[in-house]
């Protein structure tokens, strides 16, 4: 492998490590807001979704990166970048390139499917509130419309 693409294909494993390693940091904070939402602490879980958001800008830039750096390797092998992947050929560093990218697509899958099943029970959570809140409020309407309150 020509030492140019070589160094090509070394800056794409570092941006990947770099997303797997704020994907990881994103699957241990759904962890934590999974925890809070058995708990039931609802501000705590969107103070971490407001953390997650700097992550996620993080991951965004890294995916600029990592474009970028996928359009000059096809620019210098002379494949486009649909087919990239299917033209690095043999060696340990495409290996590892390939497996980081492997992993980076299991963890984005996962936290997909995490994220999913807790946007669900929040949903679920935040049904169980407004019917709460509409138990207390008819409550309230009914003390309030009770003649017989002033009385006792």
């Amino acid at each position: 492998m020509r030492d140019d693409v070589k160094t090509v294909v070394a800056e794409l494993s570092r941006c990947h490590r770099e997303k797997l390693h704020r994907l990881q940091k994103l699957l241990l904070s759904e962890s934590d807001k999974l925890h809070y939402e058995k708990s039931e602490n609802l501000e705590k879980i969107f103070d971490i979704i407001g953390e997650d958001a700097g992550i996620v800008d993080e991951v965004n830039l890294i995916d600029f990166d990592i474009a970028r750096a996928e359009s000059e390797l096809s620019a210098l092998i002379g494949v486009g970048t649909a087919e990239l992947y299917d033209h690095l050929g043999p060696g340990r560093a495409v290996e590892e390139l390939l497996s980081l990218r492997k992993q980076t697509r299991l963890s984005l899958e996962r936290l997909y499917r995490e994220r999913i099943d807790l946007a669900g029970r929040l949903e679920s959570a935040s049904r169980k509130l407004k019917d709460s809140i509409d138990d207390i409020s008819r409550i309230d309407r009914l003390r309030r419309d009770d003649p017989g309150k002033n009385a006792r």
